[in-house]
């Protein structure tokens, strides 16, 4: 049995500059559905933090209630909550401000110790709602554990698999963005060798529109400072932009891309933008690079046939056709043998 203790404080914008009447608030945290506890009532400060000092815990065991498995799956729910002033004769009245998730998956890979500063994120009729998303501060969370949860031995032999679903293209019409707010579940189905396939779900999907999800990854490409982080933020606002046919926002878009952390991928995007901006000679370029990385893609032999036969190239696009087609037929036949390989298990 181990023992682990998340504990923190408030940091942020102003937030006294934003809530005309938020002067006390505190923080609610939950685990596994079970609630840790509630930190003393605290004021904010004129600079619109407040330091908390308030630490809980929770057991961690094989046998439960918090096992591996939860460690591993559930993060750490804590909410912030404006405490209402009121005179005596009225009860007293809070109202939650914004939540935050605190991921444990750091336990699970040797470290006993580490901090966290966790977004802070509206939750439905709060005054955050109001607010730029980069207004909205944050919490400041160290989360310790007196032993490792994992032996070396452990650590050395186990495999842990972790899958993120972070966007969905190509949607089905009926996903229809407009009307009534709908939440959506995505399942993946993973093949374990000797056992049946188990399912991964991701529940409390919410559909956005391409001007919102754009105005987002902007924001974030202006704020965040790490570029090892924003490869596929490149790649996806770089794909908006192309849907919109902002051709030159796209180019530059998958050249800064290009430029921390180059992939066949980054390099197709330039050269789609390039040919629809009708730069032809970029365009090759660029679509040259990525069939270098992997020439396995078959748009890439696509949009080389394509400017091959602009240029009048016209044995140069056969050949760039008939490899279009030869990737398209090898990906098909190994789709069909992987699903009867499934199958036959």
């Amino acid at each position: 049995v181990n023992r682990v203790s998340p504990a923190g404080r408030l940091f942020g914008n102003c937030l006294s500059q934003h809530f005309f009447n938020v002067s006390v608030t505190l923080v609610h945290a939950e685990f596994n559905g079970v609630i840790l506890g509630d930190s003393s009532k605290t004021d904010v400060l004129p600079d619109g933090t407040a330091n908390y000092n308030f630490t809980t815990s929770f057991e961690c065991s094989p046998d439960g209630p918090n096992s591996l498995d939860d460690i591993v799956q559930k993060p750490v729910l804590l909410t912030v909550i404006e405490v209402l002033q009121r005179d005596q004769k009225q009860k007293e009245k809070t109202v939650p401000l914004g939540q935050a998730v605190v991921d444990l998956l750091p336990l699970l890979q040797g470290q006993c110790s580490f901090k966290v500063s966790a977004p802070l994120y509206a939750v439905p009729t709060s005054p955050l709602e109001s607010l730029h998303p980069e207004a909205k501060g944050g919490l400041e969370v160290t989360v310790c554990t007196k032993e490792p949860l994992l032996s070396a031995a452990q650590l050395s032999n186990g495999n842990l698999l972790s899958v993120t679903l972070e966007a969905a293209y190509s949607l089905p019409e009926a996903f229809a963005a407009t009307g009534p707010l709908q939440n959506y579940m995505a399942c993946l189905q993973v093949p374990a060798a000797g056992e049946k396939e188990f399912s991964l779900l991701f529940k409390n999907g919410i559909l956005k529109d391409f001007g919102e999800a754009k105005e987002c990854y902007e924001r974030t490409i202006n704020f965040v400072e790490d570029a090892a982080d924003m490869h596929f933020v490149y790649l996806r606002l770089g794909s908006i932009y192309l849907e919109e046919k902002e051709y030159g926002r796209a180019k530059q878009t998958y050249l800064l891309a290009c430029k921390n952390s180059a992939s066949c991928l980054t390099w197709l995007g330039v050269g789609i933008a390039c040919y629809r901006l009708e730069e032809m000679v970029e365009a090759e370029d660029a679509l040259s690079e990525a069939n270098a990385l992997s020439n396995t893609n078959a748009e890439v032999w696509g949009y080389l046939a394509l400017i091959c036969l602009q240029g009048g190239r016209q044995l140069e696009a056969e050949q760039c056709y008939k490899y279009t087609v030869k990737v398209c037929v090898s990906a098909l036949l190994w789709g069909r043998q992987g699903r009867q390989h499934v199958g036959c298990r």
